[in-house]
């Protein structure tokens, strides 16, 4: 799917990604808020997917949780996976990005689904948000 900016009326969003409206809701609120913060536009790019997608990340290397896991592989998925229009790896720093990360968690999302952190404290997988494990 084509990434879509994380705006307007949650019931809209949740059924295109096939994500729960409670992580809809949130997604969107903190969206208002890091747009204000002028951290960019949140996009999402991934929402719930087959087990077989899941694996086919985990085989190119990106970070995925096995399928029992996942909070992407329910319907509707409890995790999405989000993108900042100013955090493209040639100009993001990662100030910005633990900028949204904290915005994210103020609204209730878990962030880097529970994987590794750096030594600056930003998840590895700082782009997962998700209503917490499976």
């Amino acid at each position: 799917m084509i990434p879509q900016p994380i705006s307007g009326d949650p019931c809209e969003l949740a059924p295109r990604w096939g994500i729960s409206l409670q992580l809809a809701a949130r997604l969107s609120l903190a969206s208002e808020r890091i747009e204000r913060a002028g951290l960019g536009v949140p996009l999402i790019i991934s929402g719930f997917r087959t087990c077989e997608e899941q694996l086919a990340l985990a085989e190119a290397g990106r970070p995925a949780a096995p399928c029992d896991k996942s909070t992407h592989t329910r319907c509707p998925a409890t995790g999405a996976d989000v993108w900042l229009s100013s955090a493209d790896d040639t100009s993001s720093t990662d100030g910005i990005k633990l900028a949204a990360v904290a915005i994210a968690e103020s609204v209730g999302l878990r962030v880097g689904g529970g994987g590794p952190v750096k030594p600056n404290g930003l998840p590895v997988d700082w782009n997962h948000w998700d209503l917490g494990p499976v």
